[in-house]
């Protein structure tokens, strides 16, 4: 009779251990292929940051604002003066 019972308890013990094998199994791929995807996610965001951050530098160079400012009827004019008042502030605290 206590063989029965040894015998039923490894039985039962060795499918349990099986079924927790199975779901942490599970559990580990749903989790790499989530990984997976993020990472994929990331790529895709340096990409998109380095081409910001060049359109940025292309935008902002000197050539091309002097380019947009002509565009846009504004002249370089390098006998301007400028006077200031000298009661009046430059800039205000």
């Amino acid at each position: 009779m206590k063989k029965y019972i040894l015998l039923t308890s490894l039985i039962v013990i060795a499918i349990s251990l099986q079924v927790v094998k199975v779901i942490y199994s599970n559990m580990f791929t749903t989790t790499g292929i989530d990984l997976n995807q993020l990472l994929t996610q990331e790529q895709n965001l340096e990409q998109q940051n380095i081409i910001i951050s060049d359109q940025l530098y292309k935008k902002t160079a000197y050539t091309n604002i002097e380019k947009e400012a002509i565009k846009k009827g504004l002249s370089y004019n390098s006998n301007a003066a400028i006077a200031i008042d000298g009661n009046s502030p430059i800039a205000l605290r």
